[in-house]
Parts: structure tokens; C-alpha cells; sequence
């Protein structure tokens, strides 16, 4: 089996390798979507809030008519994240803090240990059913 190889630089992406393995490799990076946040100097980081796209572009209501009630989507929103993690970058390493699953919230606040960090990554691996996930907003706090 030929393996396939994946580079990247500040410009783009390479990837060499077979069709079927170039196929697999994009089905596996599809339902992936991150955000890193860097700063220029090392920063103390114990809490991190995260906002969440939960559907408000579609109208949520309570309404006895029916045309109105079909559009609505009742349970989780299929824009909100559902399962992510939290990673601080402390001394070159990325060190998870939080792990997520079967979010539907608009907002997650995750307190952890405080730790000293020269970025914030939140990786996105699941929505409630949409092919995008959005982030509105991340606070990182000390």
C-alpha cells in the first residue's frame, strides 16, 4: 500500500500520493475545523469561553401555525459545534484542557489550571448535522 504524504507551508497545501488515498485523506479532513489564537508573549490562561453559531439566522418561535412550525428545527441547532477540544501551547507543546462531546450550547465556559501559554487552539471535529462549523467568538482569560 502506497502511503501518501501531506505538506504545507504559509502559501498552500501539497498532497502527493494515490487517488484513493488523496480521497480517504480528504474525507478524514472534511468534518476537521480549527482556530488558533497566538499572542506575542506568553500569557497565564485558566478560563476559556467559547460562543457557538446555535441557528439564529433561522427564526425560532412558539407558533400554532404549521407553514411557520415545518421550518423550525426543534433540538440541537445542526450549525452549533458538537464535539471540539480546548489545547493551550505551553514551553512549544500543545496541552489539552478540555474535550467536549454532544455539545448544543451557544456558550461553553471551561475553567482548567492555570497555565502559562503562548497560544490557544480550539479544533473543531463534529457539528449537529451541518457541513460547517462556526466559532462567534473565544475570550481567553487568566
Amino acid at each position: 500500500m502506497q502511503q501518501h504524504a501531506l505538506a504545507a507551508n504559509a502559501r498552500h497545501l501539497c498532497l502527493h500520493g494515490r487517488r484513493a488515498h488523496l480521497i480517504e485523506l480528504g474525507r478524514r479532513l472534511r468534518g476537521l475545523f480549527g482556530i488558533e489564537l497566538r499572542w506575542e508573549g506568553p500569557r497565564e490562561i485558566s478560563e476559556v469561553q467559547i460562543i457557538f453559531d446555535t441557528g439564529f439566522a433561522r427564526p425560532l418561535t412558539l407558533t400554532h401555525s404549521d407553514g411557520f412550525n415545518s421550518r423550525i428545527v426543534r433540538g440541537p441547532q445542526p450549525e452549533t459545534v458538537r464535539d471540539y477540544v480546548v489545547e493551550l501551547e505551553v514551553g512549544g507543546n500543545w496541552v489539552e484542557v478540555k474535550r467536549r462531546s454532544d455539545n448544543y450550547q451557544r456558550r461553553r465556559v471551561h475553567h482548567f489550571e492555570c497555565l502559562t501559554a503562548t497560544a490557544l487552539r480550539i479544533t473543531c471535529t463534529a457539528t449537529n448535522g451541518d457541513a460547517q462549523a462556526r466559532l462567534f467568538e473565544v475570550r481567553a482569560y487568566s
